[in-house]
């Protein structure tokens, strides 16, 4: 549910450290609560707000704030 998504760097590009992907999601985007095993998230906020829950704690984040989602953490989001 994203206006655009541009992956800068993958996993198989980095020996598995890490991808890099530059999202810009659009109004009213939500995202049912899942997991990753094998990896974490972390999203910086340019501008709007969002609506994160992670690990059953909910936050609104703009610009500038960061979220980090742990493996195995289960994370929704509202924007």
């Amino acid at each position: 549910m994203t206006n655009r998504t541009r992956i800068m760097l993958t996993a198989d590009q980095t020996d598995g450290r890490y991808s890099n992907v530059d999202e810009v999601f659009k109004a009213g985007m939500q995202s049912i609560p899942h997991t990753y095993t094998y990896h974490s998230e972390t999203f910086l906020v340019l501008k709007g707000r969002m609506e994160w829950t992670v690990g059953g704690e909910t936050q609104t984040i703009g610009p500038g704030d960061l979220v980090y989602i742990p493996p195995d953490t289960a994370h929704s989001v509202l924007r």
